[in-house]
């Protein structure tokens, strides 16, 4: 089974479509054997070399992506099945499997779930928050050159490594470099989108010399006609863990300000007094402008109205 099909697999498994000869195909793969005992040491620190303990483990996985029903081994060694179902949700969850690019190197691959966000620590300790369908990449020596490929879109929290070692992610034909930062990166066929929170990073595209982006910046960047955009961003209250906007006690005028900027769109209110109301709450990134709007309105007893091309609260 070559990298490509391997990865098709994984993913249908998460989405639980794997037909009965893929489910064989990814259980008999050698590399996922050996990721359990990876996987095992790094979780819980017990190095397992039996190969019975492993088939254990195996069995307690094989039961919570398909069903299965484990096959209880007795012997010599005496496991906790609590362990086990937590290292298989390790493994799932996380859904971290090794392939063997050469005889002596392995490139880890992390899918994010398919519905969710998910955090996933790297092996130098740096931080990356995957949106739902993403999928990051990176090699055994990662702490040698720490370099990543992204497909889709991730926020790194980056370790500052003493050495001066930078951190590198490769996505299409662009790359950021950093030395310890915090940013966020979309990215797909046709445009990049590069958002500095904190720190400094350096944005360059292959042939191009590289920008320096600073905090509160974000880059645009149009890979078929080469076009790079630049903008400042009121990131004050946005948790760029989460992917969502955090409110505490905000003028409800501020609020609008920002979602009519976020949005594109043109939101008044009928009386200029509500501006002055205070309003605490969350609201995702992804977050449609109606559910929105929504919760404003509940939250002030308030209603809305279409006037041409303005929204208006009354």
């Amino acid at each position: 089974m070559d990298a490509k099909e391997f990865i098709q697999i994984v993913k249908k498994m998460f989405s639980k479509g794997l037909t009965p000869v893929e489910k064989t195909k990814l259980a008999d793969e050698g590399p996922v054997y050996r990721l359990l005992l990876k996987q095992w040491d790094k979780f819980f620190g017990t190095s397992i070399e039996s190969k019975e303990v492993e088939e254990e483990i195996w069995s307690n996985i094989t039961d919570v992506c398909w069903n299965h029903k484990p096959v209880k081994k007795r012997g010599r060694y005496t496991l906790n099945l609590k362990l086990l179902t937590a290292a298989a949700c390790v493994l799932l969850v996380v859904g971290t499997w090794a392939l063997i690019n050469s005889r002596y190197s392995f490139e880890t691959i992390v899918l994010g779930p398919t519905d969710e966000r998910m955090a996933y620590t790297l092996p130098d300790s740096s931080v990356v928050w995957l949106t739902a369908g993403s999928t990051l990449s990176y090699q055994e020596n990662f702490l040698k050159e720490r370099k990543v490929d992204l497909v889709g879109e991730s926020s790194f929290d980056v370790r500052k490594m003493m050495d001066g070692n930078p951190f590198r992610v490769f996505f299409k034909d662009a790359v950021v470099e950093v030395k310890g930062t915090e940013f966020n990166i979309k990215s797909d066929n046709e445009v990049a989108e590069v958002t500095l929170f904190e720190g400094k990073i350096d944005f360059q595209v292959k042939g191009q010399e590289a920008i320096e982006v600073n905090p509160a910046q974000r880059i645009i960047y149009h890979f078929d006609t080469k076009k790079m955009e630049s903008e400042m961003l009121d990131i004050e209250d946005y948790d760029w863990r989460t992917g969502g906007y955090n409110f505490t006690n905000k003028p409800l005028g501020e609020l609008i300000n920002l979602i009519n900027k976020k949005y594109h769109t043109k939101v008044c209110f009928a009386n200029k007094k509500n501006r002055e109301h205070l309003f605490t709450g969350t609201i995702r990134k992804d977050e449609e402008l109606e559910r929105v709007l929504r919760k404003i309105c509940i939250s002030f007893s308030l209603d809305t109205k279409q006037d041409k091309d303005t929204i208006v609260l009354y």
